[in-house]
């Protein structure tokens, strides 16, 4: 039938309709797509749980938090710095860097996840014992002074607390953001601890 209509309606023309691919067709395969390195390690942070540049600013989390000027590190209670595992984790993302090949480059951030976690315990730890000696300290140091020294005393932390604000909302790099953001806390829990301690009833 379609031979006698060619010949009667000449001009038209059937279309060509190919059948449906099959989704179980075995000849089919997907084309390949390829991903960037961007989007593998979008991938690889959100399913570790850390950042790329998180977990390799490591070593500058190893900073304890700022003492005051008087202070000194023999002053502090605290029974270790976190050496160990800062240890297990360095030698983890060393052996990581001189075994990376093209096709895992992220292998790092799994291997030596657990690495950082225990790393990540330890500091808090660490840091809240050196927080609790340095507001111990400084009470003690603040209640010697006179009234109008500790007003003062108080305004300086003031001023370094807006410093280290100031400088997190300007900075581009996130670690370095944080570790500004940290600093700041750490005096606003100095303020808490004169204004419930030493300077109860002086400043409100």
């Amino acid at each position: 039938p379609v031979a006698i209509l060619a010949q009667v309606y000449p001009v038209f023309r059937f279309p060509v309709v190919s059948p449906p691919m099959s989704r179980y067709n075995e000849s089919w395969s997907p084309m390949p797509v390829a991903v960037s390195e961007k989007e593998i390690l979008a991938t690889a942070e959100r399913v570790y749980g850390v950042t790329w540049d998180e977990i390799h600013s490591y070593k500058d989390k190893m900073q304890i938090p700022i003492l005051p000027r008087q202070m000194s590190v023999e002053n502090l209670n605290v029974a270790h710095f976190c050496e160990d595992p800062f240890s297990a984790l360095d030698r983890c993302m060393e052996q990581g860097i001189r075994h990376e090949n093209r096709l895992s480059p992220f292998a790092r951030m799994q291997v030596c996840k657990p690495h950082w976690v225990r790393f990540q315990r330890c500091l808090r730890f660490r840091d809240r014992s050196i927080m609790g000696d340095i507001q111990k300290w400084e009470n003690k140091h603040v209640a010697r002074m006179s009234s109008g020294a500790k007003a003062e005393y108080f305004e300086n932390l003031t001023r370094e607390r807006t410093y280290h604000e100031y400088v997190a909302a300007r900075t581009a790099d996130e670690e370095k953001r944080k570790r500004h953001l940290l600093d700041a806390q750490h005096v606003l829990l100095r303020q808490q601890g004169l204004m419930t301690g030493s300077l109860a009833g002086i400043i409100e």
